[in-house]
């Protein structure tokens, strides 16, 4: 999508000497001016400062105001009686202070002025507070409770939980203590500890037999077995760090030669001290396990183990097998990892296959068909997307625990929901609907139950004139009450999509919200992801038919996430996007890059004494061989969340224009504003969520980066006006944005809730995967999935006019502004 820059930093200097000879071309594209400025406007004093905030310590104020184009400084003022007069304090070059000077129990005032070389602004706003030893409490009366967070409760094992009988002979194996579980609906979080050497963890669910080889390893057969695999991620699998102190050094390496195991000598984005040395990333196993289909008490058997479970191959309904009309990437055949030529096809196969050849049902195996872990030799042909062969672990720990559904679930949404408990309820297959501006047209399927229409779109071809080839693959079927979709990439080159749509329409207004809820995993990259839209007609009774179905198409593009993409509704209807996605990966996380909401910088965070927090934000990631360690390293942010509004499309405007070869490209589209905050100073241009803010607006922790799953799945709540969008995660509140002006505001008569799933250019990320050394540890796409995504979906729904949660912080919420002609605004 985006080309590697061989030097970051000369590039970024490139960028910095342009704008500073085409100042009012560059300035206004790269960091958008704060609200209540005007870039570049010939004024003699600056503007008055604006959005004066003070937050109250023990003994100190907090001062935070939106910074003024052109100001060299700002006067700090203040008074102990409202209204002044004021005496000024302090002068700063910042649009924040800390006043240490006052006393607890005592009410301030302060103003602040703008200063530059023509003189000093008019005062803003007074802001009035009152230090204290403890900060007063503001208690806000809940409307609506916020999702529930369950505090797992401690399982004791019964003393005899382990299945028994002449086909049971286990292993000998210490006893796994301190296991916990989360219930739900119709399925169970199973949480264990770390244990030394682990690499997963299964649960084992009804087996027939259980056989203890002699070569110490454990064979299972009948059942299911739910694995937790490891946590996935974006960043790099190896970093350069201080041999002493562990200070992680950022660098890039040149795609076209390397591969994961041979980065010599890595090229710093900045020279770094010496000495260095390599470290390998060592990602632990998931300490969650889901087990699905809980429907009564039932007693399971945990074990941890000391490889990972296999990947017994894509599942689905039906056997197919994809052809890989290109293979994955004939632009890089230096490069053993990438070079998968001989790969003619890659399976989809059913669960009476998997049971055949492991002896039971294998869910979330993760174990690549080359080898547990990645190997210092890359095998001469690589065995990608192909099933794991049979490999019976040691177990290292084990019990048993009584697990059970929730007794008393909250009730559902009342518009509408769907847990999928219902297994007679199975998709039809219909025609291909006439659409007025078809996108997609060939290849695609549609399905519909009582309560749903799907529909598969470009998954085995490209265009509305080339016809269906068979060599895709989508579909989605209810089992073991989720929902499940697959999707492959035809030629993994182009985009596809399954589209989930209720057969009811939902409402929005602009003082109460429309609740929406679901469950999915959340693993996102920035070709595979979830999207939620609400997309409909302002006119009553034009977005569904009499059937529920949709009246008009709505199916993305590439490129679509940000202001270069085409409407998703191709009747050009407004609409309401949110995707989550990988971050990008120019998207620097050291301090210096980073903006709060409000347009300023957030306080530098402190210093612990171990490395220099002023320049690096870390993850740390435990050690397997001793959890009590964690090896620190720096990354770009992990995710994102964008939101997008598309504007409607007036019909002699429609269809919107296509670039060369189907490519969306710059200012041939109208419809897309993206609304969310600019966070961090990219090169990539990107605006998204990369970070949670606090009351302040300043960014407190990544923003799903905790989500990096294929397994659990993630629980999501929306809460949605027509000027505004809550979003919690595991009943966290994550993000909140505002769209008031009168070009995002939705005017939307009947809304259609979409939940979609994307994947495209997969032979694209195929390469990232590998030769990116800051997005290259996806494990379970980059060697079991590269070609494919799968989803289950769970807990599906929607209400009307509800308020928000009770914990919800409107202080959180950022005001979205006109980015201009760019951004497709006035």
């Amino acid at each position: 999508m985006f080309q590697r820059h061989p030097n970051l930093f000369a590039f970024r200097c490139v960028v910095v000497a342009a704008c500073l000879v085409l100042v009012a071309g560059c300035g206004a594209e790269a960091v958008p001016a704060p609200t209540g400025t005007t870039p570049d406007a010939p004024v003699e004093t600056p503007l008055t400062p604006t959005d004066l905030v003070a937050t109250p310590g023990n003994a100190q104020v907090n001062l935070t105001w939106s910074a003024i184009s052109g100001a060299t400084s700002y006067q700090v003022r203040r008074s102990t009686t409202g209204g002044g007069p004021y005496t000024q304090i302090a002068t700063t070059t910042l649009p924040s202070y800390t006043d240490s000077t006052v006393s607890n129990d005592t009410s301030y005032y302060y103003v602040v002025a703008a200063v530059n070389s023509h003189g000093v602004s008019t005062i803003s706003t007074q802001a009035a507070v009152t230090p204290a030893t403890s900060p007063p409490v503001v208690v806000t009366p809940p409307v609506t409770p916020p999702p529930v967070v369950v505090t797992p409760p401690p399982v004791t094992p019964p003393p005899t939980g382990l299945p028994s009988g002449p086909g049971f002979n286990f292993t000998s194996a210490p006893a796994l203590s301190n296991v916990t579980m989360v219930q739900n609906r119709d399925s169970v979080i199973i949480q264990v500890p770390a244990v030394a050497n682990a690499r997963d963890f299964r649960v084992l669910v009804q087996p027939t037999s259980v056989t203890a080889n002699g070569n110490g390893t454990e064979s299972v057969n009948g059942g299911t077995q739910f694995c937790a695999g490891v946590r996935q991620h974006q960043a790099r699998g190896r970093f350069v760090a201080d041999p002493v102190s562990l200070f992680p050094y950022y660098f890039y390496t040149n795609s076209t030669t390397a591969s994961p195991t041979s980065i010599t000598p890595p090229n710093f984005f900045g020279p770094p001290p010496t000495p260095w040395i390599f470290f390998d990333l060592d990602t632990p196993p998931h300490r969650e396990i889901e087990v699905t289909g809980v429907t009564a008490n039932m007693t399971v058997t945990v074990e941890a183990l000391d490889r990972l479970c296999p990947f017994p191959g894509a599942i689905g309904q039906n056997h197919v097998n994809i052809a890989l009309t290109q293979g994955p990437d004939v632009r890089h055949p230096d490069n053993p990892w990438i070079d998968a030529s001989s790969i003619a096809t890659f399976p989809v196969v059913t669960k009476e296959e998997v049971i055949a050849k492991y002896g039971s049902l294998i869910i979330n195996g993760q174990g690549w068909a080359g080898g547990a872990n990645v190997q210092a030799i890359p095998p001469v042909n690589p065995p990608l997307a192909q099933a794991a062969p049979v490999n019976p672990p040691i177990v290292l720990a084990r019990t048993a625990i009584a697990i059970s559904p929730l007794a008393a679930p909250p009730p559902p949404p009342a518009g509408f929901f769907d847990d999928f408990s219902n297994a007679n309820d199975t998709f039809q297959k219909l025609p291909i609907p006439g659409w007025t501006y078809p996108r997609f047209l060939a290849g695609q399927l549609v399905l519909q139950n009582s309560k749903w229409t799907i529909y598969g779109n470009g998954f085995t071809c490209c265009s509305p004139t080339d016809g269906p080839d068979g060599r895709g693959h989508a579909e989605a079927y209810v089992e073991s009450g989720a929902l499940h979709t697959t999707l492959g990439d035809w030629a993994q080159d182009v985009l596809s999509e399954i589209t989930m749509i209720p057969r009811k329409a939902a409402h929005l207004n602009a003082t109460s919200y429309l609740h929406v809820t679901y469950e999915v995993p959340s693993f996102a990259t920035s070709r595979r992801y979830w999207v939620v839209t609400l997309c409909g007609s302002s006119v009553p009774g034009q977005t569904l038919d009499s059937t529920g179905a949709l009246k008009e198409q709505i199916v993305h593009s590439t490129f679509f996430y940000i202001n270069t993409g085409l409407n998703p509704s191709t009747a050009g209807w407004n609409c309401l996007q949110i995707l989550n996605r990988e971050g990008n990966s120019y998207a620097f996380s050291n301090w210096e890059s980073m903006h709060n909401i409000k347009g300023g910088r957030p306080p530098v965070p402190p210093n612990n004494g171990l490395y220099d927090l002023k320049d690096y934000i870390y993850n740390a990631i435990p050690s397997i061989s001793n959890p009590s360690k964690t090896a620190a390293y720096t990354v770009h942010p992990e995710s994102d969340v964008v939101v997008l509004v598309n504007k409607p499309i007036p019909a002699a405007n429609l269809p919107e224009v296509w670039g060369v070869n189907q490519q969306v490209v710059q200012s041939a589209v109208t419809s897309p504003i993206n609304v969310s905050p600019l966070q961090l100073d990219n090169p990539a241009g990107e605006v998204a969520w990369f970070y949670k803010v606090d009351a302040t607006g300043n960014p407190v922790a990544p923003i799903l980066d905790d989500q990096q799953l294929v397994s659990p799945r993630t629980k999501y709540d929306l809460y949605v006006r027509n000027n505004r969008i809550i979003m919690y995660v595991n009943g966290k509140s994550t993000l909140c944005n505002d769209f008031t002006t009168a070009t995002t505001r939705l005017n939307i008569a009947d809304a259609a809730v979409g939940f979609h799933q994307v994947l495209y250019h997969s032979s694209g990320e195929f390469v990232e995967r590998f030769t990116g050394p800051d997005r290259g540890a996806a494990y379970h796409y980059r060697y079991n999935t590269p070609w494919l995504d799968q989803r289950t979906w769970d807990n599906m729904g929607f209400e009307e006019n509800v308020s928000a949660p009770g914990d919800f912080d409107s202080r959180t919420c950022y005001a979205h502004a006109s980015r201009g002609p760019e951004n497709n605004e006035p």
